[in-house]
């Protein structure tokens, strides 16, 4: 068993188990607000009624008109809505430095929208998770089969991190399940456990392995392999084996968050806290309007014991039969 594998596990396990209260938080607005992320501590079928429990759908509409407008305010189509500089003194580069910055931004403007990026899918489900949890976990990577970059966004549920002294994020941790053929598709059989490997061989492709991706600070882990800032680690968590550890320029995930509080590294939702109570209280009167008008067309029935001789037919038009002396 690898030490640094065991380590970096019982760090993840208690990341995740202290981040339990706020999932639950997470699943009851999710509830009124995302429905179809409402998965915080339970599981859903991809063809269940997830808004089958709401009264009305008012909370989620509103909900998903101002994600949608995130995106076409901050991220316009056809429009470079981000500029390279340099730094704070970008005001007295030279006329070729800020040529090569232009230059720069259309390249990555290129990249960031090229077709295999999945930027625009990711960044969309990032701006829902914004604006309902206070947060998101976009990760940026490099595709493994092609020069292009690749932008996922992950559901917070699956996702722990952690802050430094200075109120830096220093450790992500991200839960991942991918089927067993997957991840020799990816990392090769040499990389993997033999027990992994041989659940391969066995015919058992598609059973899911326990992965956990740890990106953390080299100065916590201890790197000395080189001078990346940043250790990326593909974690097999049920045999404490170490997948993949190589180095990081960046920190791989960007998690923006919304407003914070202090003594916790996650975002929280004003918009989303504040109008928790409401959405439960137009849920309460929505089913009290409904209840009363069932009642007022459907009404509660009275009748003498015996005195009927069939069904009762209630719909319209109906006809009951009952004996003479009622």
């Amino acid at each position: 068993m690898h030490s640094d594998a065991k380590a970096l596990r019982e760090m993840g396990s208690k990341l995740f188990q202290d981040k339990m209260p706020l999932d639950l938080r997470n699943q009851e607005i999710a509830r009124h607000f995302y429905p179809q992320r409402a998965t915080f501590t339970t599981q859903a079928d991809i063809g269940e009624d997830w808004a089958g429990h709401l009264m009305t759908g008012y909370p989620a509409l509103v909900q998903r008109d101002l994600g949608n407008a995130i995106g076409s305010i901050l991220r316009p189509r056809g429009q470079s809505w981000f500029h390279g500089r340099a730094g704070r003194d970008g005001d007295d580069a030279s006329h070729d430095a800020k040529a090569w910055l232009e230059f720069a931004t259309k390249l990555q403007y290129n990249a960031m929208y090229d077709t295999k990026t999945n930027f625009a899918r990711a960044t969309k489900e990032g701006d829902m998770d914004f604006l309902a949890f206070g947060g998101c976990a976009i990760s940026v990577d490099v595709n493994r089969k092609g020069p292009n970059l690749v932008y996922r966004c992950w559901h917070l549920r699956d996702c722990a991190w952690s802050e430094d002294t200075y109120g830096q994020i220093n450790a992500v941790h991200r839960n991942w399940k991918p089927a067993c053929s997957e991840l020799i598709k990816a990392f090769g059989r040499d990389a993997l456990h033999p027990n992994v490997v041989k659940m391969y061989d066995e015919g058992k492709k598609a059973n899911q392995v326990n992965v956990r991706h740890v990106v953390i600070s080299a100065e916590d882990y201890d790197w000395k392999k080189s001078r990346h800032p940043w250790v990326s680690l593909y974690l097999d968590v049920d045999n404490a084996h170490v997948i993949e550890e190589v180095g990081s320029w960046t920190r791989r995930y960007v998690l923006p968050r919304w407003s914070t509080i202090s003594g916790s590294a996650y975002g929280i939702s004003p918009a989303a806290v504040v109008a928790l109570p409401d959405a439960r209280l137009i849920q309460a009167m929505t089913l009290t309007l409904l209840d009363a008008g069932e009642r007022a067309a459907n009404p509660p029935l009275i009748g003498v014991s015996e005195a009927v001789r069939g069904d009762l037919n209630v719909f319209p038009g109906g006809f009951t039969s009952v004996d003479a002396e009622y």
